[in-house]
This record gives structure tokens, sequence and C-alpha cells, in this order.
């Protein structure tokens, strides 16, 4: 079963200019997919328009994108947008099934680090207890010990938990964002960028994490924004590479471009291409998507 079907799909912004084209792309459930390729191809449009972050589709008479979601509900991102109560609908799917860990790491620098992190779980209707319990948790996941201090069994006064998210560092804040949206009930995690701030070990201890914690939820799903072929190729079940395309004779005037020879699939250690069934190791997936990058 997939959460999503993408055909025909358009993205432009308010220029109304295509930035992105997906001929035919299915994401399915329990499933971490990694989307690659050059700066400026589209990669955060896409988690935008899936994440239903902003309305970058081009409305065509061809054009569907729909989201299954784990209710059984059909969702038709069209239509949704153009509905009467999009708002309100809106809302309520994104708090309902998504989290988004930002490239950005959108920390609330008027609220602690306790309660930039439990915020989601707050919204969703998680008890206080429940909320301190999951935080004190995870800041130990994403090697943050550092900012819990206990006395008497619970967070002492002067902990660093009850800080200012700006009193830490870039590291730091990125690893907080990350929490954030891991201790939250999603089915789908969308992820821009969530280790670009960290050094490679650091990189590599989140995204196990992550890996785990994702493939531990039923039927949750994630997809993740990276430059770095290492944990693509390392941590993904799909990748999809997203490559630049010429609108017209402009040399640098370019838009993403995704078809079926755009998505890379892991059968245990092997890969496959599109509707390919030719064996691919992991050396020769690399070498396929830096091909594409030159």
């Amino acid at each position: 079963m997939n959460y999503f079907e993408l055909h025909n799909v358009q993205c432009a912004y308010s220029d109304g200019r295509t930035v992105l084209r997906i001929d035919s792309l299915a994401i399915p459930r329990s499933c971490i997919v990694f989307i690659v390729g050059q700066s400026g191809c589209g990669k955060s449009t896409i988690l935008e328009t899936l994440g239903l972050m902003n309305n970058t589709m081009l409305p065509t008479p061809d054009s569907r994108l729909l989201f299954h979601a784990p209710d059984g509900s059909e969702i038709d991102y069209q239509r949704l947008w153009t509905s009467r109560h999009s708002n309100a609908r809106l809302s309520d799917i994104r708090r309902r099934y998504f989290s988004f860990i930002f490239q950005q790491t959108n920390l609330m620098r008027n609220f602690n680090i306790y309660e930039n992190i439990a915020l989601t779980k707050m919204l969703q209707g998680a008890s206080e207890a429940e909320c301190k319990r999951t935080t004190n948790d995870i800041l130990h996941k994403v090697a943050l010990d550092e900012f819990v201090k206990m006395y008497g069994g619970g967070w002492a006064s002067d902990s660093k938990v009850f800080s200012r998210p700006n009193e830490a560092s870039g590291g730091q804040q990125q690893r907080m964002a990350f929490a954030r949206a891991m201790v939250a009930e999603y089915s789908i995690l969308f992820c821009d960028e969530p280790t670009g701030n960290l050094d490679p070990d650091t990189a590599d201890i989140l995204m196990h994490y992550l890996h785990d914690e994702v493939k531990s939820r039923p039927d949750a799903s994630a997809i993740i924004v990276s430059h770095d072929m290492h944990l693509a190729t390392h941590y993904a079940d799909v990748i999809i590479k997203i490559f630049k395309k010429q609108h017209g004779t402009e040399r640098d005037d370019y838009y993403g471009y995704i078809t079926s020879d755009s998505v890379f699939s892991r059968t245990g250690d092997h890969w496959h291409q599109g509707t390919d069934n030719l064996n691919l190791n992991t050396d020769e997936v690399i070498a396929k998507l830096k091909q594409w990058d030159k």
C-alpha cells in the first residue's frame, strides 16, 4: 500500500514557472525514502508539496496527487487546497499524520528547550507527565545528555532543559529540532537536511536512531531530503534522484524532473532502478547518481 501516488504533477510558486515536474511516483508505507539531487532541483519543493506546507501544485486536468491516509480515507490534494474549509482540514491532516524536521530549526525563542521539544506532543493532547518522560528519553538518544540535571527523581530547577534554545550551539539546536519531530505521533516524518549542520559521527548516530524509530512504528514512513550519499545508501529503502532539465534554450534555466528511472529501490543488499530488473550494488548506485549530476 502506498501513502502517496503522484501522476503528471507540476509544482510552481507565485510566478507560475514550473520548478518541478513529476511524471509518476509512488511513496510506500513502512519505508525510508531519501530524495537527492543538485541544489535548486526541487528537493525542498517536493517536501512542501507532500507535507501540505505550501500549495505549489499547478492544477491541470490530468494531474493527480493522492494521499492514502492511515484511516483508509483518500485525500486528493488538488481538491483539498481549493475546498471551502481547506485551512482547517490542512491543519488537521498535518497534526494527525505528519511531523517535520526543518533545515532551519524553527525553534521558538520565547520557549525553553523542554517546551520546544514537547510542543508538538502537547498539541496532540499528551499529558505533562508523558511529555516530560518522552523529552527526557529523547534528549539522551540525540546526545544531549548534558541538558538534563536530575534532582529528587525529576529535573533540577537549574537544569539546562529550562534554558532558551539560543543558549545552545547550532549543532545542539539542530538536535533539538530533530528531537521535537521524533517525539510526536506521526505516520510520515518529513526531513529537510536533518543532519546538515552536524559532524559525520553525530549525523550517523541520529540517522541510526531515526531509522530504528521509524521502523518500530506500524506503517510509518520517513521522507528525507539530503546531500549525503553515504546516509542515503546506508539507511534508505528507496532513493529518489531529482535531476535537472532545461526549460528552453537558456543554459541556467532549469527545473527538477522525476521519472520512473529516478527511483532506486533496495531489496536486501541489491538495488533496482525504475522498472529495470538488473541488480545494482551500492557502488554502482552511487556512480549512477553522481553521473546524473554531470
